[in-house]
C-alpha cells in the first residue's frame, strides 16, 4: 500500500505541488548547485518520478550527453518521455529490486548515478547500492538525497496526537535511512564521501492546504481525517500557520575501492 501511494503519479504530483508552493528553500535550485552535471556525460537517474529533476539533467547534458531514467510507474515514465523525447534518453519501467549489472546494456557504466527520495523503497538497499558501484565508470560518482533525523517532525507529531499510526517503514525512510544505511555504505565503500545538509521550513498558511498535502502522502489514514481535521483547525485559530521542517541529506560519493 505504501509503495503503490509513493508511485501513483497524480499523488506525486499533488506532493510536489503543495511542497514546492510553501518551501522556503527551492529544493531543486539547492541539489544541483552541489551536483555537478558535465555536458555530453552519462547520467543515471533512479526513481525519476514525474521528471522535475530529468527535466534539469535534460538541460546541462545537452545533445551529446546520455540520461538513463528509471521508475517502476508506467505513468511516470510516459510523462517524462513526453517531456524529453527519445534522443539519447533511456526509459526504464522497472522496480529498484529487479534492476542488473545487465539491465542498461552490456559494459554500460555511468558518470553519475544519482536517486531523490526513493531509494528506501528498495528491498535490499545494499544490495542494490553494491550493484550501483558496478555501474561507475572509473572517476564516477553516486549522489543520494533523501530526509533524515526530525524531518516532518510537527506533522508527525500532530498525526501521532490524533492517534495516526505511522508504519515503521515510513519513520526509518523519514529519519534513519540516509545517515544509517547510505552514510554507512559510503563511507566503506568510498574513499571520497561528502555529506551535506539543510532545513527547508514549510509555511502552510491554511488548513485545506496541509490536510490536501496529508492525503497524498504515504501515511494517510481516512479513520483518523475527522480527529486530525479538528486538531489543525485549533492550530491555524491560535497561530494563523503550520509550519513544518523538512531535513535534507545529500551524500556524494566518488572514487569507489573497488574490490579486488
Amino acid at each position: 500500500m505504501i509503495k503503490e501511494r509513493a508511485i501513483n503519479t497524480d499523488k506525486l504530483e499533488m506532493r510536489l505541488q503543495g511542497n514546492r508552493r510553501v518551501q522556503k528553500l527551492n529544493l531543486g535550485e539547492w541539489i544541483f548547485s552541489r551536483v555537478d552535471v558535465m555536458k555530453g556525460s552519462q547520467v543515471l537517474e533512479l526513481c525519476c518520478g514525474n521528471g522535475h529533476q530529468s527535466v534539469i539533467f535534460d538541460q546541462l547534458l545537452g545533445n551529446d550527453g546520455e540520461l538513463f531514467m528509471v521508475d517502476a510507474s508506467t505513468q511516470a515514465i510516459d510523462e517524462v518521455k513526453s517531456k524529453l523525447g527519445i534522443k539519447k534518453r533511456y526509459y526504464y519501467c522497472q522496480s529498484l529490486d529487479h534492476l542488473c549489472e545487465k539491465t542498461f546494456g552490456e559494459g554500460q557504466r555511468f558518470d553519475l548515478i544519482f536517486c531523490a527520495y526513493g531509494l528506501y523503497y528498495a528491498e535490499e538497499p545494499e544490495r542494490l547500492l553494491n550493484l550501483l558501484c558496478l555501474l561507475l565508470k572509473q572517476e564516477g560518482r553516486i549522489v543520494i538525497v533523501g530526509p533524515y533525523g526530525e524531518n516532518n517532525g510537527e506533522l508527525f507529531r500532530l498525526l501521532e496526537g490524533q492517534r495516526v499510526q505511522l508504519s515503521q517503514s515510513v519513520i526509518s525512510s523519514s529519519r534513519s535511512f540516509m545517515p544509517d544505511v547510505v552514510a554507512n555504505f559510503a563511507r566503506k565503500s568510498f574513499a571520497e564521501v561528502d555529506i551535506q545538509t539543510i532545513k527547508n521550513e514549510q509555511i502552510w498558511p491554511d488548513r485545506e492546504g496541509i490536510l490536501d498535502y496529508w492525503k497524498n502522502t504515504t501515511f494517510y489514514d481516512e479513520k483518523r481525517m475527522g480527529d486530525v481535521k479538528a486538531a489543525f483547525a485549533e492550530i491555524f485559530n491560535q497561530a494563523g500557520q503550520f509550519v513544518v521542517t523538512k531535513h535534507i541529506m545529500l551524500i556524494k560519493m566518488s572514487k569507489y575501492r573497488r574490490k579486488v
